[in-house]
């Protein structure tokens, strides 16, 4: 199978090789990946009014065991009732933080004089709390000590997953998926989670394996069917991803990621008219600054850099911090030998990834264009010192200072 390759040596016919590392290249595809899935750390309880975007739908929440602290001679059930109570207030007027100060004010009474099972509710709530507010640490310490008393919680080891997918410690959250299929295998949103977790471990496969489960537990899940095509599409299966995307589509012509996957393959597949079509589709039902950055690889590749540029910068627009657009938007103008711009967008890149070496290798190569062969150097050696020792910039930087010394 052929897959694509981008360099200067194809656009611009020149002796060196100009790197953009967001390329239309096959691992730089940008894809629009579902939130992990979760039924309860919105659903749960009532108190917690928030519709949270990773909820696929709702169901019974999982109902948790009901106890009462035990009482000692200097316990104030009172004081504990009332933190308690005002931390579910405040979970019900979303301001989270507060509600999590209360529950620790609890924590430290209940702590101090009884047996914290006896509370273990409150961990489970105090998790989701702090999810909500993005302390995954915190999240995932709670999560582990309500799992402590309730080990059977399936559900508890699917939002412990969660946090660790979010986390990116992908084989973490797949050991807690594995473990909630082991209490349960009739929970369709664990098996689309733990396909995620496989698709971000490359186990390409075995994600395909989960998402055909939650396709039996629901034919008409569309987004399970096209991340199954997403699925074939890292494998170098395009006309199998194409065709389970138009699947998708056939359920919800109005899903904006099936065009964008269609573009994606079509592009890997040497197709690009299909592609810039495709992609143009998915930007007419959502402007998201992934489908203007892939239609605007796919203008690069075929030299069309003002379409390009134009696509690169409505990616900025839409997404400021993406520095792999800057980088882009520098490429282009260095391929109409427009240096100055060139400069200027290679910089803001660095501006906001200072470690982003594509840029710096790409600065060299400006910088040699102005014959400021020390500067040019300067950024080379940043490529050599802080590439990934695998990366091929390294040598590439390293034949430019020999060229050049």
């Amino acid at each position: 199978m052929k897959s694509r390759f981008y360099g200067i040596l194809l656009l611009l016919a020149s002796a060196f090789l100009f790197v953009s590392c967001s390329a239309p290249t096959k691992d730089q595809t940008k894809s629009d990946l579902p939130a992990q899935v979760s039924k309860n750390i919105a659903t749960v309880d009532k108190a917690i009014q928030t519709q949270d975007p990773f909820v696929k739908n709702t169901e019974k929440p999982v109902e948790q065991p009901v106890t009462t602290p035990q009482k000692s001679q200097d316990y104030d059930e009172k004081e504990v009732q009332k933190y308690y109570d005002k931390a579910r207030e405040l979970e019900g007027i979303q301001k989270y933080e507060d509600a999590i100060n209360y529950y620790i004010k609890a924590e430290k009474i209940l702590t101090d004089h009884t047996p914290k099972n006896a509370y273990s509710d409150l961990y489970l709530r105090r998790a989701r709390l702090y999810y909500k507010i993005g302390d995954l640490n915190e999240a995932w310490y709670d999560y582990s000590t309500h799992i402590n008393f309730f080990s059977q919680d399936y559900d508890a080891y699917n939002e412990r997953g969660i946090v660790s997918y979010d986390s990116m410690d992908y084989e973490t959250a797949l050991g807690d998926y594995d473990a909630a299929i082991d209490i349960t295998q009739d929970k369709d949103y664990i098996f689309y989670n733990r396909a995620l977790a496989y698709y971000a471990l490359e186990r390409y496969y075995e994600a395909v394996d989960d998402f055909d489960k939650v396709i039996s537990f629901n034919p008409q899940d569309y987004e399970a069917i096209s991340y199954k095509g997403l699925c074939y599409t890292a494998l170098g299966e395009y006309e199998k991803s194409i065709s389970l995307q138009k699947e998708a589509l056939k359920i919800n012509p109005l899903y904006s990621i099936a065009y964008n996957e269609m573009g994606n393959a079509s592009f890997y597949s040497f197709m690009d008219d299909d592609a810039i079509e495709y992609y143009t589709k998915a930007i007419e039902l959502e402007e998201n600054p992934n489908y203007y950055f892939n239609r605007a690889k796919v203008y690069l590749y075929n030299q069309r850099y003002d379409e390009a540029i134009s696509d690169f910068i409505r990616t900025i627009e839409l997404n400021p911090k993406d520095y792999e657009a800057f980088n882009q938007i520098g490429y282009c103008y260095y391929a109409q030998k427009n240096y100055t711009e060139a400069e200027e967008y290679f910089l803001s890149a660095l501006d906001i990834n200072y470690m982003y070496t594509p840029a710096c290798y790409n600065l060299g190569l400006v910088y040699e264009k102005y014959e400021d062969y020390e500067k040019a150097i300067e950024y080379y050696n940043y490529v050599i010192d802080y590439a990934e020792p695998s990366d091929s910039l390294i040598e590439k930087a390293k034949e430019r200072i020999k060229a050049i010394s």
